[in-house]
């Protein structure tokens, strides 16, 4: 959030340096992240005004002005702009005057044309970004005069505020927060009593859900003359980098910003003679005042009158009942809306505004009646209004901190520190906390409505720590026994993985899991409120995040792509929970390897990438999913990967969840006997897969079973060998023994067992002639 330190000395008498200042705010835990110089400090930028303008004779983008500066007399100024008109007044940079960004302004010649200046943009002369044409003055700025003097130099902050300290996103707290950290003498902000009126206000207010807004305060002023804002409060509004619109709106946006309290000016004729504060109903329409249109649903406040929505409570308001030139009378609105109401609203729409962000963090309930009476006297003095109705209050304020009790001897004890009772009471007395009950060795505390955070002994010590200074804390030793830490399994498993992966030259991606909505997904999990249309679901599949990066890394010149992720998808299941999965994702794409000049370069095929698929599955024990497969034409174009890329993805459950895992056991001596082996063909029909045979001839196995190999697969299509729509296979199977050699009777009794195993749990016949050919060493 952007501050000015002139419109902070309103508050503040500070008795030390700006760079102090900040540096003491960042001690005590209210970051300041940047400052800077801003304004116009060269008193040869000065006001001018249009007398006459002809297009330039040799540049159809360019206007050859003639501009006047009062007494200094007129200029000719060759100029790109075109947003103004004759009589308009602008900023002029003399010649011999410098820009903020330290550009000398000369006396040129553009296309044979002599330019004595430079009419400004605003973002020319560092007031805001704006760049699209020159700075169009307030009429009432007299010709002739340096800006500085409408303009004055300023200092500028950006501060981060934390979430539990919403009292600091105003200037008056500010200037609270710089007196009790040693800073200087606060000033608050004289809002004074109103003038009693002999009419009461007849605007009925109506309440509908008090748990969202409990307080809300209406106040009519008549007599309005909408213009623009004085120069003062213009002025400030630029340096927090607001635009000003007119004077009614920027009161509102001044007091937001003095005293933290957002307000809200209907046009009193549009309405209907009524407020109702109430939920949308479905399908409501609300044109707001950005020009976009709502549709509301039944969890969002707005305020309406009989006849429809003016305003999303908290947020933003409406085009219908905006403030205009032909605006006479305005309802001010000053309320408190619950957070948790606007915070749900404002992310359904993914609207936010410097309202919402505060009414998100509990606005405090005693600014509400003192923003509305600051408002109106400001109105009365920049717009003329008058008040001759009393201001309509219906509700109540929430409550306010409650009284907390601090206990002396838990400073010590907590901290480290050791103070007096006196001292500690002038620390949280500068911090508006009262004592409101005296012990011995206690007191009991109620902390100001603005310090909603203050709600136990321990926030009141952090009060004191804080403006203690934490250097102020002895370092100490901790005392007591180091309990050793555990590994955690699945994580320790995770990282052999990643790091096996590694070293066979495999590269780790970190995708995030969000993508853009997809269509005809019953099973993908749209987001209720996503920050963008590029990130609207959660991802299915690993695959779309490796095939953008693998494109990327291809049009940077990258001719091997091999990349890896190991995350989570998510999906629906039909039950309508949702499912998690860790899992483990490969491609790769382009050339085999990097080029050498006794090795012919060769792109990535399927068989390449079949052998990573069978060494995860043979050696890690991890359950493909999905692939290996190429990667289609369609996906490829799609993500603008221009060369040959195959995927494949594999579930981590097992992996990360079974007891023994092979590939984590121990060191085994080199084998001292020889093995024996035997080979089996059987049939399955076409559709079981080879994995699922592998999986349950290991199931069925004997721990003697020291390896099993597919090295043949055969289909008759006529139907003659083997009967149609079925598939032979043909395994070898490794048995060895550590402490002996193991016989033929024994193998082949092994043998037996396996295959009547494998029967009652596979639909499998052993083909006729099967060989069970042995053979040692």
């Amino acid at each position: 959030m952007r501050y000015s330190l002139r419109w902070l000395c309103r508050y503040v008498q500070l008795t030390c340096t700006p760079e102090e200042l900040f540096n003491r705010f960042t001690e005590t835990g209210t970051e300041v992240e940047r400052f800077w110089r801003h304004g116009i400090e060269d008193p040869r930028i000065v006001v001018a005004e249009i007398l006459s303008w002809d297009r330039h004779p040799n540049a159809d983008r360019l206007r050859v002005c003639r501009v006047s500066t009062g007494a200094q007399g007129e200029h000719q100024i060759v100029c790109g702009a075109t947003n103004f008109k004759q009589g308009d007044r602008v900023a002029l940079a003399l010649p011999g005057s410098r820009l903020p960004d330290g550009k000398l302004i000369e006396p040129v010649k553009i296309r044979g044309v002599s330019s004595d200046g430079m009419l400004c943009s605003q973002k020319e002369l560092g007031i805001s970004q704006e760049a699209e044409g020159i700075w169009i003055l307030p009429p009432d700025w007299s010709l002739g005069t340096p800006l500085c003097q409408w303009i004055p130099a300023d200092i500028l902050f950006e501060i981060e505020t934390t979430p539990n300290r919403p009292d600091l996103l105003c200037h008056e707290g500010l200037a609270r927060e710089a007196a009790a950290i040693g800073c200087g003498e606060f000033f608050p902000v004289e809002t004074g009593p109103l003038a009693p009126c002999d009419q009461p206000l007849d605007w009925p207010v109506k309440l509908e859900v008090p748990e969202a807004c409990p307080y809300y305060g209406a106040t009519l002023l008549e007599d309005v003359t909408v213009g623009p804002s004085p120069s003062w409060l213009q002025a400030l509004l630029w340096a927090i980098g607001k635009r000003p619109i007119n004077n009614v709106v920027d009161v509102t946006n001044f007091v937001l910003w003095e005293l933290g309290e957002p307000l809200h000016a209907f046009d009193a004729d549009s309405l209907d003679g009524r407020i109702i504060v109430r939920y949308g109903q479905p399908g409501e329409s609300f044109l707001g005042l950005d020009g976009r249109l709502y549709t509301l649903d039944s969890s969002m406040l707005v305020i309406a009158d009989g006849q429809k929505a003016h305003a999303l409570a908290g947020i933003l308001g409406g085009q219908e009942s905006a403030i205009g030139p032909q605006t006479r009378r305005v309802l001010l609105e000053s309320a408190w809306f619950e957070p948790a109401v606007i915070r749900r609203t404002a992310r359904k729409l993914s609207l936010h505004s410097d309202a919402a962000y505060r009414f998100e963090r509990r606005v405090d309930p005693s600014a509400v009646l003192r923003a509305r009476d600051r408002a109106v006297l400001l109105l009365g003095e920049v717009a003329g209004a008058r008040l001759r109705r009393s201001p309509l209050v219906v509700g109540e304020p929430p409550p306010g901190p409650g009284p907390v009790r601090l206990r002396y001897s838990k400073i010590w004890a907590f901290l480290g520190v050791s103070l007096s009772q006196e001292e500690v009471q002038a620390m949280l007395q500068r911090l508006g906390v009262r004592c409101v009950e005296e012990g011995k060795n206690f007191a009991v505390w109620l902390p100001p409505s603005w310090r909603s955070d203050l709600g136990e002994e321990v926030d009141l010590l952090e009060e004191i720590v804080r403006l203690t200074g934490t250097q102020s804390i002895s370092g100490r030793l901790p005392s007591g026994r180091m309990a050793p830490g555990r590994v955690d399994e699945a994580f320790d498993r995770m990282e052999r993985l990643r790091r096996a992966l590694a070293a066979r030259g495999w590269q780790e991606c970190l995708c995030i899991p969000l993508l853009p909505r997809g269509e005809g997904d019953q099973h993908g999990l749209e987001l209720a409120n996503p920050i963008s249309s590029q990130y609207a679901r959660l991802r299915l599949s690993l695959k779309e995040g490796l095939v953008n990066v693998a494109a990327l890394n291809v049009s940077r010149g990258n001719r091997v792509v091999r990349l890896f992720e190991m995350g989570r998808v998510f999906r629906r299941t039909q039950q309508g929970m949702v499912s998690e999965e860790e899992r483990l994702g490969i491609l790769w794409a382009g050339e085999i390897g990097e080029v050498h000049w006794a090795a012919p370069v060769r792109e990535v095929d399927f068989y390449d990438i079949k052998g990573v698929v069978d060494w995860l599955c043979d050696r890690w024990e991890l359950l493909p999913v999905e692939g290996p497969i190429e990667l289609s034409e369609e996906l490829q174009l799609q993500t603008g990967l221009e060369v040959t890329g195959y995927y494949a993805e594999f579930s981590l459950a097992k992996y990360l969840t079974s007891p023994k895992l092979r590939m984590l056991g121990s060191f085994q001596p080199l084998p001292a006997h020889p093995p024996v082996r035997r080979d089996l063909a059987i049939l399955v029909p076409a559709s079981v897969e080879h994995r699922e045979v592998l999986q349950k001839l290991w199931d069925c196995a004997c721990s003697l079973v020291e390896r099993i190999e597919l090295f043949d697969c055969f289909v008759d299509q006529e139907g003659v060998r083997i009967p149609a729509g079925y598939k032979s296979l043909g395994y070898r199977l490794t048995y060895r023994a550590g402490d002996r050699t193991l016989t033929d009777e024994e193998v082949n009794r092994l043998q037996s067992q396996l295959i009547d195993r494998l029967k009652q749990v596979l639909p499998c016949t052993v083909r006729e002639g099967s060989p069970m050919r042995s053979s040692a060493g």
